[in-house]
């Protein structure tokens, strides 16, 4: 690591074990006792260091969950002496800080992402370089932070811009981020500050100072071109990450040194303890997932499916954020297998990103391949499964995304979390059953039961006493249910009798709490729900139902999967009355439509929605099913002898033989995929109203191709060639905000007026709704080849999906990496 800037202090890299954070209480103790300088003072101040070494006692302050113990700053010397001993930029003219009864001041330097802090304090930010430029901020631009509130640079640097303010590098980068650039935050609790400004010019801020105490705190940022750089020009919404550092207290004076050294030692050594105990590093979560055949029994059935170490539904893997996930998949079956995980961002790990013959090529009979990926600035609830064929059937599970240890959730914590996976049920093998269906041309036969953690419930002929979901509440708690639907093929209503939830986060991001008794989740989707359970004993057993939500014409499978939520305290063989859900009409499309439209983001400053305020690129994409001619001499079970296909902008995908993402990176695209998606509809026609005569559609590897940081604005239409039907579309590799929806045809000149540009949803899959249209935003600043397709199997199968290839950036940190040596191989 570099020094700290103009030479100044000593620095110590936090550890989560008592040992290393030891290492700064040994030097606290060390400086404490010295009235010697630890080496030849350094820097432009180095006349005044001597004195100030002399007299240093620090107490370690820690500002959220630490990663770095920044360097020491100033001593116990009168204020006049404290304000020439921090090393601030050139330029700046500490003199003119006010300060009349003493202050303290913090030198800090940091190359992490968020700064957390503990307290309430006034902020403002000033961006200063070698030319400094302090940024003029008035009463109504100080920001009132609230405890373990996080701090977004981007944000304020924005503010800043937006009043002239320019951001500097250091010598001879000619603005970059490679220079000394320092942020100087001030804290304030009362009254004003007052600034010289380069060139004399006084910048006074509020009213003037009284009781001021103040911590100056000039951060240098470290560049690394293997590191993020928190220059937003360059990179996109970085942030400060949690740190610890000393505290300084001067104005003691000299004779009360002696006096004051063992009690603050003594509040340094218990500070540093509490430190060690609560500190969690980041860290890396291993997983094996065997793929094996197990035997399952459901509704009088027994079959082999293909489970991961024998589970089904299959292990939850749990992480916090920022952790690195690695897992070992080894596939012991005969079909080839990949597994997604569903909703992670995978920042620059596209090689681990799962679906078949577009990241990866699948993992043969015997073969292992493992998944390396971070989770990064990710919270919540989401899923893995398999992404071939339709073995997700039975291979799926949880993802559980804890926030980092310290960080509560923006809600009332829960007394237990629970994981409800919505999934569905064939008592025959769902490999045969596509298979016959791609062959013949037709649909797919329905599932024979929908299930809660593989459970089909007391509501099936047939279904044994065990095979029921069962939730053991008491009074007066709240429970957090992580709901996934990994359903098949079908939108699922989720109620739970007499009972309200709380809708708090949606696909793994924390959205504005309201209140529901019935819930909608597409497949695919996540929904994090508080239950707040009742205040006393209820004599009654609630039942847990879900069934489909279903708009198309063809048939589906109209059941209801149950559980029970019960309260302890019931005596041994008393029976209760049985209370039962109210759930919609399958077919309830304002319901859909309302319960969408209550989805908003947090638009917080610790959780921010940072939609793209400008767009670089739109898109106009019709989704829906279509036909494919029969083959000749052959019988057909689609519309009038033809086979059913499904198509984006009227192009049905054709997978290749080869990994799309290897393709790319190899340079070998030719043969493989063509970089000409179209931008638009090939044929327009009232997508809505009556359908067109001719419903075949062509086919084709197509991908759309976007530079690193293009701005996208994405409209996708429902289509009426076969039916108008909902289409819950899944975007790999990133997260989008849902700006916008509506019934009928998109119209461009009237419905862009009505987007929500301030507080959308954000979201990894959204719903084309029935008749309708949906718009969504994203920022392309994820290098490699992303799969966007209609999570219903049965939709996919025919060919609803594409691919984006998003190039890499000019940055080391904005391109895709090798692939890993274990990447299969077709």
């Amino acid at each position: 690591m570099p020094p700290p800037p103009n030479g100044l202090g000593v620095v110590f890299l936090a550890q989560p074990t008592i040992r290393r954070n030891l290492y700064p209480l040994l030097f606290s103790l060390s400086a404490s006792l010295s009235r010697k300088a630890a080496s030849p003072p350094q820097g432009p101040h180095a006349h005044h260091l001597s004195y100030c070494k002399r007299r240093l006692l620090p107490i370690p302050l820690t500002l959220g969950p630490p990663l770095v113990i920044a360097s020491l700053a100033a001593g116990l010397v009168p204020p006049e002496t404290a304000a020439k001993c921090v090393a601030l930029p050139p330029g700046v003219d500490t003199a003119s800080i006010v300060l009349p009864h003493g202050g303290s001041y913090l030198h800090c330097w940091i190359d992490f992402r968020t700064l957390t802090f503990a307290s309430s304090a006034r902020f403002t930010i000033v961006v200063t370089a070698d030319s400094p430029v302090l940024f003029p901020t008035t009463s109504s631009d100080a920001i009132k932070l609230r405890s373990k509130d996080q701090i977004d640079l981007k944000t304020y640097t924005d503010r800043a811009l937006r009043r002239g303010t320019k951001l500097l590098g250091g010598p001879g980068t000619s603005g970059s981020s490679e220079g000394d650039l320092h942020w100087l935050f001030s804290f304030l609790e009362s009254g004003g500050e007052r600034f010289r400004s380069p060139e004399g010019e006084r910048k006074e801020r509020g009213d003037p100072p009284n009781r001021d105490y103040k911590i100056l705190c000039p951060i240098r940022l470290i560049w690394s071109t293997s590191k993020a750089v928190l220059l937003y020009k360059i990179m996109n919404s970085h942030n400060v990450a949690h740190i610890s550092f000393f505290l300084f207290f001067p104005c003691l004076g000299s004779r009360d040194t002696e006096m004051a050294s063992p009690l603050l030692l003594l509040f340094s050594l218990l500070l540093m303890l509490h430190h060690a105990a609560t500190t969690r590093a980041e860290q890396t979560n291993h997983y094996n997932f065997n793929i094996q055949m197990a035997n399952v029994t459901r509704l009088c059935s027994t079959k082999s499916i293909p489970t991961v170490n024998g589970q089904f539904p299959g292990p939850k893997i749990v992480a916090r954020e920022g952790d690195r996930v690695v897992v070992r998949v080894i596939n012991h079956v005969e079909h080839n297998v990949t597994i997604h995980w569903h909703g992670v961002r995978q920042l620059r790990s596209g090689w681990a990103d799962g679906p078949a013959y577009v990241t990866q090529c699948p993992i043969q009979t015997g073969q292992s391949y493992v998944y390396n990926f971070t989770v990064a600035g990710q919270r919540g609830t989401l899923f893995w499964h398999a992404h071939i064929s339709w073995l997700r059937t039975t291979l799926y599970g949880p993802i559980i995304i804890l926030p980092k240890l310290g960080v509560p959730y923006p809600f009332a914590k829960p007394y237990k979390e629970v994981p409800i996976i919505l999934g569905e049920w064939w008592k025959a093998d769902t490999e045969a059953i596509i298979s016959q269906a791609l062959q013949t041309g037709g649909g797919p036969n329905v599932s024979d039961a929908y299930t809660i953690n593989g459970l089909p419930g007391p509501l099936y002929d047939c279904s044994a006493q065990g095979d029921t979901f069962e939730l053991k509440v008491k009074p007066g708690k709240a429970y957090l249910l992580r709901l996934i639907n990994a359903a098949i093929n079908d939108d699922l209503f989720f109620s739970i009798a007499d009972h309200a939830v709380t809708v708090v986060d949606v696909d793994g991001v924390y959205v504005k709490p309201f209140d529901t008794e019935i819930v909608l989740v597409a497949p695919g989707q996540t929904t994090n729900l508080l239950l707040r359970t009742k205040g006393y004993y209820p004599n009654a057993r609630f039942l847990v139902e879900a069934r489909p939500y279903s708009t198309g014409q063809g048939t589906f499978d109209n059941t209801t999967v149950a559980g029970f939520v019960e309260y302890g305290g019931v005596a041994f063989g008393e029976t209760l009355p049985l209370r039962k859900p109210t759930l919609p009409a399958f077919n309830d499309t304002s319901f859909a439509a309302n319960f969408s439209g209550r989805l908003r983001s947090l638009a917080t400053a610790q959780f921010p929605a940072n939609v793209p305020r400008s767009v670089d690129r739109r898109f106009f994409f019709t989704v829906g099913l279509g036909t494919s001619p029969c083959p000749v001499n052959g019988t057909c079970q689609g519309p009038n002898g033809t086979k059913f296909a499904a198509a984006v902008n009227n192009v049905s995908f054709a997978t290749p033989e080869t990994a799309l993402l290897q393709a790319h990176y190899a340079g070998r695209s030719r043969g493989v995929y063509s970089p000409d998606f179209p931008m638009y509809p090939l044929r327009q026609f009232n997508y809505t109203g009556t359908p067109p005569n001719n419903t075949m559609v062509g086919n084709g590897t197509k991908l759309v191709v976007l530079p690193f940081n293009a701005s996208v604005e994405l409209v996708m239409q429902d289509t009426s060639i076969l039916g108008t039907e909902s289409h819950p579309l899944h975007l790999h590799g990133y997260n989008f905000f849902v700006i916008g929806q509506g019934s009928g045809n998109f119209d461009p000149a009237k419905d862009p007026a009505n987007f929500n540009l301030l507080d959308p949803a954000e979201r990894n899959t959204v719903s084309v709704p029935a008749a309708g249209w949906v718009a969504i935003r994203f920022l392309a600043d994820n290098p490699g080849v992303w799969f966007m397709h209609c999570h219903i199997e049965a939709h996919m199968s025919w060919g609803l999906k594409m691919g984006w290839l998003v190039l890499d950036g000019s940055l080391p940190s904005q391109k895709l990496p090798p692939p890993p040596a274990d990447l299969p191989k077709c």
